[in-house]
């Protein structure tokens, strides 16, 4: 989602955010809302589904890793906003980057923190 909802609302100060669903989830369901997000905070926000969205998380084969490989699948999503967002030559803020997540995307959020300290 962008600030306006519109790629030209992207301007020198707005900056980038992960928003990242509950456990079991999918989408943007039980984060706070990327429109929402774009639109008061000047940030390009989105949803990441990750390695084992939905139900894939209760009947899939692998156990739960605890958030690392989910926190690795949010980290590329962001890197592949930003890149997208260079190579369009869009100016933004890459050092206004956030992320936020809602019961098992707030345990991804902390993990995306822990593994790459320094985007946040």
């Amino acid at each position: 989602s962008y600030p306006g909802g519109k790629l030209d609302g992207v301007g020198p100060n707005t900056g980038l955010m992960l928003t990242l669903h509950n456990w079991g989830g999918t989408d943007c369901v039980g984060t706070a809302d990327p429109r929402e997000l774009a639109a008061k905070l000047d940030v390009v926000a989105l949803c990441v589904n990750y390695l084992q969205s939905g139900k894939e998380s209760i009947t899939g084969p692998e156990p739960y890793d605890f958030g690392y490989l989910q926190a690795l699948d949010a980290l590329r999503a962001l890197w592949w906003l930003n890149d997208g967002l260079a190579k369009r030559g869009k100016p933004f803020a890459p050092h206004r980057t956030f992320c936020t997540g809602g019961s098992g995307g707030g345990n991804v959020t902390l993990m995306a923190n822990k593994l790459a300290p320094r985007t946040f």
